[in-house]
């Protein structure tokens, strides 16, 4: 008997599996979204990649999708969670890497001790991960958007980093906000400079679209957008912006 042991997918794996079966050549940002939500799993790796293929290109700052068949699948398991379980896999959905005290601060000692013993998250050293990435992306799914945006400004209250607080501040934020937007840039700039060209562009994403039409701040916040853009291989985009 001949025994053969099936790890899960590399990273160049997976670019060859959304190549070969589906026809997609991703950036490298897409692609390594798709390989760490996945965990190199075959199965949700061809049926992201299907979702994707669906509906076209996937912009830096777009959340990956979470397909029908996944969100059955784990969808059903999430459903059956308690509410404040499901509040902290939601809040691990939107900040990855929280440290046990961050999620302590918003969920409460009782509702970590219970996503433990449900086996949806797991603790590793003083940070905190879900059980699987796609368990948070699905309770993501699940989430209105008034819930995400209140997590999202209590997220601004209990971060030190001053480019997350404002990432957070700005995702609470639906309308135009002239004070706001004008300080979100300077994330975006700090964030450029220290080489993080995707962080850089979804804060510039987001100064653009909390700046009012009217304010003589746009077309220099849409010019450093394009900039952002190109410095992180989206050329399409930037030429488009």
């Amino acid at each position: 008997m001949e025994r053969l042991e099936l790890n899960h997918l590399t990273l160049g794996a997976t670019r060859r599996v959304l190549s070969e079966r589906l026809g997609l050549n991703p950036s490298r940002n897409v692609l390594r979204r798709v390989f760490e939500t996945t965990l190199g799993n075959p199965l949700f790796t061809l049926e992201v990649g299907r979702v994707i293929a669906g509906r076209g290109a996937t912009a830096i700052g777009d959340e990956l999708p979470v397909p029908d068949e996944v969100e059955a699948l784990l969808g059903t398991r999430v459903r059956g969670l308690t509410t404040p379980v499901r509040r902290l896999l939601l809040a691990l959905a939107l900040q990855a890497d929280l440290r046990v005290s961050q999620l302590v601060a918003l969920s409460g000692e009782d509702a970590l001790h219970d996503a433990l013993e449900a086996a949806v998250v797991v603790v590793d050293g003083d940070r905190v991960r879900p059980a699987h990435p796609l368990l948070a992306a699905a309770a993501r799914a699940r989430a209105r958007a008034a819930e995400r945006r209140r997590l999202h400004l209590e997220f601004a209250e209990v971060v030190a980093d001053e480019e997350l607080r404002a990432l957070h501040l700005a995702l609470a934020t639906t309308l135009p906000d002239d004070a706001l937007a004008a300080t979100v840039p300077a994330a975006a700039a700090r964030a450029s400079t220290r080489g993080a060209a995707q962080q850089a562009v979804t804060l510039a994403e987001h100064a653009l679209r909390l700046t009012p039409h009217d304010s003589s701040h746009r077309s220099e916040r849409l010019l450093d957008l394009a900039g952002y853009l190109e410095v992180a291989g989206e050329r399409t985009r930037a030429i488009a912006e």
